[in-house]
């Protein structure tokens, strides 16, 4: 498994635990009747002090400190280059973006899109298709494209 496929989930559930520590720190537990009232847990970084609540700020020095780790750990070389794609698979690229291209200029992506997406989709190297989901998200995520249904775009 490359770094660059598990690093982003890693970096994103060490942000998640840490805003989970943030927020179950400033929150208060429900009564529970027969219980004696507990305290709320408080996570402190090493450098605050006991009691003091997680700010914003000790958060992104957490997650920025520890990704600083990863990254000196791992030592990531520089990408990779893929070979040159093939013919055929620039002209599968080609015929995604142009099925991606008038579903945005449509305003929505529909089951035929994703069959004719589908037939080209899997022929293409692996860097054309991270392409084509981040602009297909881009479109989704701005509002230009509605997907229509509940499958992949592909």
């Amino acid at each position: 498994m490359k770094p660059r496929e598990w690093l982003l989930p890693a970096a994103t559930g060490i942000a998640g635990f840490a805003a989970g520590l943030f927020f179950a720190g400033s929150a208060n537990p429900p009564d529970v009747a027969g219980s004696e009232a507990a305290t709320p847990l408080r996570a402190a970084p090493a450098s605050s002090s006991p009691g003091r609540p997680l700010t914003a700020e000790d958060i992104r020095r957490v997650v920025r400190e520890e990704l600083a780790t990863q990254s000196a750990a791992l030592a990531i070389p520089a990408a990779t280059a893929e070979s040159k794609p093939s013919s055929a698979q620039l002209q599968s690229a080609t015929q995604v973006n142009a099925a991606l291209e008038s579903a945005i200029s449509r305003g929505s992506w529909t089951e035929a899109d994703a069959d004719a997406a589908r037939e080209h989709f899997f022929s293409m190297t692996g860097d054309q298709q991270a392409e084509f989901l981040r602009q297909f998200a881009v479109a989704v995520n701005q509002g230009r494209l509605v997907p229509q249904g509940e499958r992949m775009p592909f």
